[in-house]
Formats: C-alpha cells, structure tokens, sequence
C-alpha cells in the first residue's frame, strides 16, 4: 500500500467515478484502476463495487477505508509542507522589529531557542514604538513583526495573537493604597515611576489616568523593571505596569493591585501582507508556542 493508491482511491470514493478521478489526476483511467486492484489486493479487501460502472458504490469496508485514507493523506500534506518550509529556510538575516518587551514575556528565550534550531539564520532586532515597528514591516524594513494590539494592525492580514496582560498598580507592601480593586484616583497625589515613552505603556497609562482625573506625576524613568521595582520600594513610589512581565520581578517589599478601570493589552504577531519569508512564518510558530 502506498500514498499513489490511497489518493486513487480516495478520488474515486470522493467524485463516485472512475472516469472522471483519472480525469482529476491526470492519469489513464487503466492506470487508475489497477492502483485501485493492487490496493485491494495488498489489503485483501473489496473496496469498490464494479456492478454498476456508470455510478459506482462502495463497500462497507471501503466506506472505512475512505475515511481513514482521508485523513493520511491530509497528514503526508502536512508533512510534505512542513519538508518543504525546512528546505525553503533561507540563508542570512531576518530582521525582527517588536516593542521593546521581548524580555519581559521571556521571549528572548524564544529566539534563542530558533537561533540554535536555525544555525544558517542570523537575526537582527529592531525595538521601537508600536506605530514605527509597524511602519517598518509596511515597507519591507522588517520581516516580522512584535506589537501590542492597536487599530493600526487592522491593515495587515497575517496577525496573531502571543499573549494578552491586564494592567496593574505596583505599590509599596507597606503603603497606604490595600483594597481592590484599586480606583486609578486614589494615586492621584502619588508619584509615578514608569517604563519610557517608547515602551507603548504610555498611549495606555495616560489616557486612563486622564479619564480618573488627573495627570501621573512621572519622577523616574528606566527601561528596566528590576530597577522600577527598587525604587517602588525605596521612594514610596508607584508605577503601572502588565502583570505577567512585573510579576517574575516582585518581591516582599512590593505588591501588585488590581484596578477598577480593567485595561487588557494583546500582544500580537503580524506578518507583511506581501508573501512573507518562510523563515518569518516559521519564527512566528515559535513565538505562538511560547504560552503552550
């Protein structure tokens, strides 16, 4: 038995003709026939019965046998496509662009992890805002790109989501901000210590502070969140951060608080609407199993 036989057969069991399944796999209607003798022979099954040759039926045993020749051939397509992507990896560099947060989702370990699977691949990493790493993949800067969800993504059709992250106070363990959830005005008197502007955390934080009524006082900036957290609990200060990238980071000294105002962010994946590379689809399940 072999794939040739499975997909006579299933053709013929599909369109219910011999004539015209030769037709559709461009072979003789002799030739398709004996595929299909051979097959049942090596199985020692009738699969087909030949009385009306006009419309034929199949038998109890080739109903089945249909069925399960469906299904390995649909799986040798995959696998032929999955040969064929491994063949198609091109050699030299994918340029990556993504907000600055690869880090913090521990998605660094996700191209490590590509780097090594893919030793001919180099990769370059491009970090900016949301609407410049999109900028960059609509004219073929980037190869693929990392964002948080935003209007903007709507123009691409290759887009997927990574992971989603609720927004949350950090605070002092010992401060005078406990109950939950926490109304973003209660911090209006509080000092602010934020990720930078170009983080993407900004275009959330704002706009949500501004409709609780007031403008966050900003006293310290970093790009990193260990250093956020240092402060937090040294200065009595407060920051608003997304749980799953500040949650590795807390400690005894700090506590995160849910808000009333729930902010969620999706981090997508999202390729160029022109045919991407097959190394950018392949980087793209990579980044899909990261949460698996």
């Amino acid at each position: 038995m072999n794939f040739e036989q499975l997909a006579a057969f299933s053709k013929v069991a599909e369109v219910k003709s011999f004539s015209q399944a030769a037709v559709l796999l461009n072979i003789t209607q002799s030739a398709l026939s004996k595929q299909i003798i051979n097959l049942e022979k090596e199985l020692n099954l009738q699969l087909i019965n030949r009385e009306n040759r006009r419309r034929i039926k199949l038998t109890d045993a080739g109903k089945q046998i249909q069925h399960y020749a469906a299904t390995i051939l649909t799986q040798q397509q995959l696998l032929l496509n999955t040969v064929n992507e491994f063949q198609n990896l091109e050699r030299g560099t994918l340029k990556i662009a993504a907000v600055p947060v690869l880090a913090q989702y521990n998605m660094t370990a996700v191209l490590a992890r590509f780097m090594a699977d893919y030793p001919q691949i180099d990769l370059q990493l491009y970090e900016g805002e949301n609407d410049v790493v999109l900028d960059k993949l609509q004219h073929n800067q980037a190869d693929i790109a990392i964002v948080r969800d935003s209007p903007a993504i709507n123009n691409f059709k290759q887009q997927a989501l990574i992971t989603s992250d609720e927004l949350v106070a950090v605070v002092p363990a010992n401060s005078r901000w406990q109950a939950e959830p926490l109304d973003l005005a209660a911090l209006s008197s509080a000092e602010f210590v934020m990720l930078p502007e170009d983080s993407g955390l900004h275009s959330a934080v704002l706009p949500l502070c501004q409709q609780a009524g007031f403008t966050p006082n900003i006293r310290f900036v970093s790009t990193h969140i260990e250093t956020l957290i240092s402060i937090i609990q040294d200065a009595q200060q407060v920051s608003l951060l997304f749980k799953k990238s500040v949650t590795p980071f807390l400690n005894e000294h700090t506590r995160l608080l849910n808000l009333k105002q729930a902010f969620t962010s999706d981090l997508k994946v999202v390729l160029p609407n022109t045919t991407p590379q097959p190394a950018a689809q392949r980087l793209k399940r990579y980044f899909l199993n990261t949460n698996k």
